[in-house]
């Protein structure tokens, strides 16, 4: 992952970025999300949880969808008028499309909010074509984030999301980091939390699962 100095210079030097937060932990989400989908050139991909749309997807067949419920799409719209609507309202865990219909499937900052993430993933897995990738990122240490519309779940540690996502040949999960400049690491140090090759301090999880491949790291 890049530093800080280059994502900052990364998200203003690449066209279609302006929609970003630019925080560390987004910073890093959407330099993995564009890093792993800039250069595909055709195909059918589906975002869900979406709230903004990324410009430089639009070349594809490109459908984002959000929860079914359009009253939580509206009042997630109240408290952040950037919010787009999406495509198609529905639920991850029984997305209304045919199995093996796209070539590749978003989901950023969305399973930690699903009461079922297992059955989420199921259905990432079932409407992916053979080949097709599924890209996720969630929290981990990070503040609770609920809302009325939108309870806060679960945390998943690279471990969870190997479990969750067993049914895919390949599993890579990336730790978004803290800033290095964040005393995070200080405590670690002070309360003793373990060896730093056992010890990971993330923010995040950023994973790329692969349907059909028989590889798994």
């Amino acid at each position: 992952m890049l530093d800080p100095a280059a994502l900052n210079k990364w998200h203003a030097e690449t066209p279609g970025l302006g929609f970003m937060v630019q925080d560390y932990h987004r910073l890093q989400l959407e330099y993995f999300i564009w890093r792993q989908t800039y250069q595909l050139t055709a195909g059918r991909l589906l975002e869900v949880g979406a709230t903004v749309r990324r410009p430089y997807l639009e070349h594809l067949e490109y459908l984002t969808l959000n929860c079914k419920d359009p009253a939580a799409a509206d009042w997630h719209n109240e408290i952040n008028p950037s919010v787009q609507s999406p495509d198609i309202y529905g639920d991850i865990a029984a997305l209304p499309f045919s199995s093996e219909h796209f070539d590749c499937l978003i989901a950023t900052e969305t399973l930690e909010h699903v009461t079922d993430p297992w059955a989420a993933v199921r259905e990432c897995y079932r409407i992916l074509r053979p080949g097709g990738m599924a890209l996720f990122t969630t929290p981990f240490m990070w503040p609770y984030h609920g809302g009325q519309f939108y309870p806060d779940y679960w945390r998943f540690t690279a471990d969870g999301w190997r479990l969750l996502c067993k049914d895919f040949g390949s599993v890579r999960a990336y730790p978004a980091e803290f800033h290095p400049e964040s005393s995070i690491a200080q405590v670690a140090k002070e309360e003793n939390m373990g060896a730093p090759d056992d010890v990971r301090m993330a923010t995040g999880y950023l994973v790329r699962a692969t349907k059909g491949d028989t590889r798994c790291r």
